[in-house]
């Protein structure tokens, strides 16, 4: 099954109902296994969804800067507001855009399946770093296993099988050991470029 905005837009949904109960804890802390706090953290993925709406929209071949760069003021209740604001509007665009455009990201050109995707995957595995950090699930637990399985196939291809989705999905971003597959490395990678176009290589320091 393709990842589409309804997914996106449920990672967005698990940010506000998973985090927006802890609004009110200490964010200074670092987000799990991140050197970022967790407000540092949750401005990140607003930028992140800024950059992948600016991209496709503008059919960006060549990586090159957008002009928000974090926001130091704002508080985590109104980052949680603009990460559901800033993930509408990357629905929008690659909602709007024929399924053969093709825009830049360090990891391959993609087409708007894969953008939705890497703003998924920013939105759902920013808001588990930050929650491990706080102390809590992500919520709804159903929901999550649902986008995380969605995220796996669309990015991560070479995921190991017959696992639940999210342990699958923090095993490909190093932020747990699965029996049978190893980063071998620190780094990761996803794959940005349509499924179809995978050529079996596993990208970076990945290997299982």
């Amino acid at each position: 099954m393709p990842l589409t905005t309804a997914d996106l837009r449920s990672a967005a949904a698990i940010c506000r109902q998973t985090l927006g109960e802890v609004v009110d804890r200490d964010w200074s802390v670092p987000a799990h296994g991140l050197a970022w706090d967790c407000r540092a953290t949750l401005d990140h993925v607003c930028d992140c969804l800024a950059f992948y709406a600016h991209d496709l929209a503008g059919r960006i071949q060549i990586v090159e800067g957008v002009a928000r760069d974090g926001f130091a003021g704002a508080n985590p209740a109104e980052l949680i507001r603009t990460v559901e604001i800033l993930a509408e509007v990357l629905c929008l665009v690659a909602g709007g855009s024929p399924p053969d455009v093709r825009a830049v990201h360090p990891f391959g050109m993609s087409d708007p399946e894969g953008f939705l995707a890497m703003g998924a995957v920013e939105v759902f595995l920013h808001t588990w770093d930050i929650a491990k950090a706080l102390g809590v699930p992500l919520t709804p637990a159903d929901q999550a296993e649902d986008v995380a399985g969605k995220i796996v196939a669309r990015l991560f291809p070479w995921a190991p099988a017959g696992i639940p989705a999210l342990d699958a999905l923090l095993a490909c971003t190093g932020r747990a050991e699965v029996a049978g597959f190893a980063l071998a490395g620190p780094r990761w990678a996803w794959h940005s470029s349509p499924v179809a176009e995978w050529d079996g290589t596993i990208p970076l320091d990945v290997a299982s």
